[in-house]
């Protein structure tokens, strides 16, 4: 956020809970940042059709509600997109360390089991197994789109992320 801020864009959020997004706006106080964040899911965010010029979704996007799936999080990341705008993105790659002994519950959509911090147990992901996974679900709504990945070593846990840049058609 104080990146973009300082680039000059405005800054705009969403977070789960009137308390995380407290949290941020006193954070990013401290920072100088002005931070419009609102309460929201990634299957209903809180802003309007055509919103953004740029939308950076950063470890977030595949989280799916109970009783939702995937499907909706693109839809909704698509409405808040203006038309030519880009997103830019992670996504869960299957060999990172909190898929450990998930569960798959549905079509590439996965229980957290054995989240080593105890934090996501029970939350569901999203997974794209390969590129072509992640072409084809965006084309929908994107094109241009680029994808890479990125392998993090963090004292012994693999993170492991896909990188997505897209622009919305």
């Amino acid at each position: 956020m104080i990146l973009l801020n300082n680039l000059g864009l405005k800054v705009c959020a969403f977070e789960i809970t009137d308390k995380i997004c407290n949290g941020v706006k006193k954070r990013m106080k401290n920072f100088g940042v002005n931070v419009d964040i609102r309460v929201g899911r990634n299957s209903n965010v809180p802003f309007d059709s055509e919103y953004f010029d740029y939308v950076v979704a950063s470890s977030s996007l595949y989280y799916v509600d109970h009783g939702e799936n995937f499907n909706a999080n693109l839809a909704e990341l698509a409405r808040v997109t203006k038309r030519g705008g880009y997103i830019i993105l992670t996504l869960a790659h299957p060999k990172t360390f909190v898929l450990k002994d998930a569960i798959e519950v549905e079509d590439s959509h996965f229980e957290i089991t054995k989240d080593p911090y105890n934090l996501r147990n029970g939350d569901i992901f999203y997974v794209f197994k390969d590129k072509t996974a992640i072409v084809d679900k965006f084309s929908r709504y994107f094109d241009d789109i680029c994808i890479g990945q990125q392998n993090e070593d963090y004292y012994g846990m693999n993170i492991r992320l896909w990188l997505v840049v897209a622009k919305r058609k």
